[in-house]
């Protein structure tokens, strides 16, 4: 679960909100849709023991990486692509590894560890290289999850680099 794909869920402005990849319509039934209700209640339930204040952000977040496995996925497509937004030190990034923590205690995913990325160190061409060995890094960590931060400060072909990744689900990274 690298990346992965949902509808809006958005509210406000510490939000969590989700590209969609309708495109892809193929989906492989997923042998956990079953059980994926009862798995992500108890994943939102820990999490409101820990977010205080939070319920409507804890709750679209639990939505959006349920979604790929109620759906199921296809092939090399990530199984989701999630936007989210808000102000500075809302607690965006612990939310995510908090449900990733709690998505492995679960056996949903294999590993706890979240791959970042922070696309402001990005903002040249001349910072390709440093970009290609991080991004390289970010993929082959063992990690089921990507979080890539501060886009917006990025140059415009490290950004093309990432819609690719989320459009694809692969990169085609040269000379590794």
């Amino acid at each position: 679960m690298r990346m992965q794909s949902a509808s809006s869920v958005s509210k406000a402005q510490n939000s969590v909100s989700a590209m969609s990849n309708s495109q892809y319509t193929n989906y492989t039934p997923s042998p956990m849709a079953k059980k994926s209700d009862e798995l992500f209640n108890d994943i939102e339930n820990e999490l409101y023991q820990v977010w205080i204040g939070s319920r409507e952000n804890i709750s679209a977040a639990v939505l959006a990486f349920k979604r790929p496995f109620v759906m199921g996925t296809t092939g090399f497509v990530p199984a989701n692509n999630i936007l989210i937004v808000g102000g500075e030190s809302r607690g965006k990034k612990s939310l995510v590894l908090d449900m990733a923590k709690t998505m492995k205690a679960h056996k949903i995913i294999k590993h706890e560890q979240v791959s970042m990325l922070d696309m402001s160190k990005y903002q040249t061409k001349d910072d390709e290289s440093i970009f290609m060995t991080d991004i390289y890094q970010a993929l082959y960590t063992p990690s089921d999850i990507l979080i890539v931060e501060n886009i917006t400060f990025a140059a415009f072909n490290y950004i093309q680099v990432i819609s690719e990744l989320m459009k694809n689900g692969k990169l085609d990274l040269k000379n590794r």
